[in-house]
């Protein structure tokens, strides 16, 4: 990876770049959006992620780039960060979080206070988040008795009814599988039978060929 740039900023749709770069140093990088996805296309996914984690970007631009980094690099590859439509949190607070490998409503509220303040949020921050997810009626471990049996009540009838939209998606797919094998084993006949045909004409045609010529 190379290291002449300490920073880099993304810019929003409104801002002018040449003026833009007029208030950074020379060693940060100003970036349109389209100039971003140019540039981090030149490295992994990894090395996208190290210089997020080495604060190579300014904080309002890490949004950017993993909106990038999820939508593009690493759609195939892994979840999306459920954290960003589902909770209105500073992307300070996203960023540690998903740092700490908590993306998803399920990861946040498996941890408790105590928590949240080890991986390096402050009280407002882990107050803020608790706010957020009582809005949706969930709450943090180590709550109150009665809050977490609804919150835990509330993920196992959410959890139970995707289990089974996915379990009837994956009958859907066996038998769609099942029907491509029988598809396959037809077309392998068909082959086969094609196959022992041209072969057959062409030994006699070989055949007529050598019978001629004596």
């Amino acid at each position: 990876m190379e290291n002449n740039f300490t920073k880099i900023y993304i810019l929003r749709d409104y801002m002018e770049k040449d003026i833009i770069e007029e208030i950074f140093d020379e060693k940060t990088i100003c970036l349109t959006k389209s100039e971003m996805r140019d540039f981090l296309y030149s490295y992994s996914a990894e090395e996208i992620k190290n210089m997020i984690d080495g604060n190579r970007f300014y904080l309002s631009s890490v949004a950017e780039i993993y909106n990038y980094l999820y939508a593009n690099k690493e759609k195939k590859e892994e979840p999306e960060i459920e954290l960003y439509s589902e909770f209105n949190l500073p992307i300070n607070i996203v960023h540690i979080l998903v740092l700490n490998g908590i993306r998803t409503t399920y990861d946040l509220i498996m941890k408790s206070k105590e928590e949240l303040k080890q991986m390096g949020l402050n009280e407002d921050e882990v107050e803020l988040i608790k706010e957020m997810i009582e809005t949706k009626g969930l709450c943090l471990k180590n709550s109150n008795y009665e809050d977490r049996i609804e919150t835990i009540n509330r993920l196992i009838e959410n959890l139970e009814m995707s289990h089974e939209y996915h379990r009837n998606e994956a009958k859907k797919l066996n038998a769609k599988i099942n029907e491509l094998i029988q598809v396959l084993k037809q077309e392998n006949k068909m082959l086969e039978e094609l196959e022992a045909e041209k072969e057959e004409i062409t030994f006699q045609k070989t055949y007529k060929k050598m019978k001629t010529e004596l």
